[in-house]
């Protein structure tokens, strides 16, 4: 879109990830320099009691029957899109003929998984190196996950029941039906990318304006689900199987055009790197299962270990089983048939895979790490349970050596990301 650079140099870096009560003081000032364009709502409270706060922008500016959804922080260790979707409040606050441009009302929500985020705390403040950050993790489960947790009872099966905070944003849908439903990601590592319900021409191109203009590589690796490639970067999601179901998803039948959006909060040099490595796609792919099969194997000896002496039916437990889950189930099956498997591969795509294996590493370290450690606060820990958490700690110690290289653009670049893409989507409907 035209001017995008100019609209993006309007967004500074932030100094932190905000906490919950900064996040709502954010909003409520957002709100008192434009009462009369913009709107505050509780629109319910998630699982502990905090409230899911919407912020309306563009009231009385834009067509009243044409909206836009903005989701952040679906997972809560995925903070970029709470700053995302604040500094899209003020940017389009601020420029009514912004708004009116773009013909959209926008309802912004920054954080949907208010409990997640209070759990990711440790980290929020920095140090930003990412055994820190593995070190303070918290990722719940799918059936406690907002962005998985969406039901249609046209669909069978419908999906995972939901819970507060999806049902809470699923009425605004339900509500509003609208145009553009953006869900703010971030990846940890890579380039970015984004996944699309609907094929809008134009939209590769803006991801790539948007990557330029935040100085930010786009993903030249595969894609993490079985989806149709677009373009460099940018997928098509398939059609909702139903098993589980994302907000994108559920709503489809409102015709309303889905996105979610994924830049990284580290970056390596390597991913932008088009050459060829001296590797074959067969060869990363067996690399990465081979790594992952021997990560399957640590992590349930860890968990075995612990179980014997605590109980796994925590918040925090129950993040770490389904870090064991998913580790197992990445490693429960041959690798899907390639395309040209025995050519080489290019550098960025041989370090993308590198790098989600690295990443699959430090979620399984870091809540054995998180856990043992709210755990050691309650009593000291039995020598065997000890024992596991030093092999943790040395995993992460060994991963840590892995970030050479890495620069931490979560605060600034990734932030510019998320609002680049929701204007240059919305120029295009």
């Amino acid at each position: 879109m035209e001017r995008l650079k100019q609209y993006l140099g309007r967004v500074p870096d932030a100094s932190r990830f905000p906490t919950l009560p900064e996040i709502e003081d954010r909003l409520r000032r957002i709100h008192a320099r434009h009462p009369e364009t913009t709107a505050l709502k509780v629109i319910g409270t998630s699982r502990g009691g905090r409230p899911l706060t919407m912020l309306s922008v563009g009231v009385g500016v834009a067509r009243g029957d044409r909206h836009a959804v903005v989701t952040g922080m679906p997972h809560p260790n995925e903070p970029t899109g709470t700053l995302g979707a604040l500094a899209l409040g003020d940017l389009l606050a601020a420029d009514p003929s912004l708004v009116e441009e773009l013909g959209l009302v926008w309802h912004l929500v920054p954080c949907v998984d208010p409990d997640g985020a209070a759990l990711n705390y440790g980290w929020y403040g920095g140090p930003y190196t990412r055994r820190h950050y593995a070190e303070h993790i918290y990722r719940p489960p799918f059936p406690e996950q907002y962005e998985w947790t969406f039901r249609r009872p046209d669909l069978d099966p419908p999906g995972l029941e939901p819970i507060p905070e999806s049902a809470a944003v699923a009425a605004v849908i339900d509500e509003l039906r609208p145009t553009l439903l953006i869900t703010m990601h971030n990846g940890e590592t890579g380039g970015l990318f984004a996944y699309v319900t609907h094929d809008l021409p134009g939209l590769v191109d803006g991801l790539g304006e948007t990557g330029e203009a935040t100085g930010l590589p786009i993903h030249g690796g595969p894609p993490e689900l079985d989806v149709h490639v677009l373009g460099r970067g940018l997928f098509q999601m398939a059609e909702p199987a139903g098993g589980m179901l994302s907000s994108t998803e559920y709503a489809l039948p409102y015709g309303t055009v889905g996105v979610v959006q994924e830049p990284p909060m580290w970056i390596h040099p390597a991913i932008a790197d088009d050459s060829l490595s001296d590797q074959t796609l067969r060869q990363v792919h067996e690399a990465a299962q081979a790594a992952r099969a021997d990560l399957a194997v640590r992590m349930a000896g860890w968990v075995a270990v612990i179980r014997a002496h605590h109980d796994l039916n925590t918040t925090r437990g129950r993040g770490v089983l389904e870090q064991l889950r998913y580790v197992q189930h990445l490693n429960a099956g041959p690798e899907p048939s390639l395309e040209s498997a025995d050519q080489r591969c290019t550098v960025g795509y041989a370090r993308s895979v590198a790098e989600d294996v690295l990443l699959d590493t430090l979620r399984c370290a870091g809540h054995l790490a998180a856990l043992l450690r709210d755990e050691s606060k309650r009593s000291p820990l039995n020598p065997e349970v000890a024992g596991v958490l030093g092999q943790v700690s040395n995993t992460l110690a060994a991963s840590a050596e892995q970030e050479s290289g890495l620069t931490f653009v979560g605060l600034g670049p990734a932030v510019r990301a998320h609002v680049g893409m929701a204007l240059t989507t919305a120029a295009l409907l």
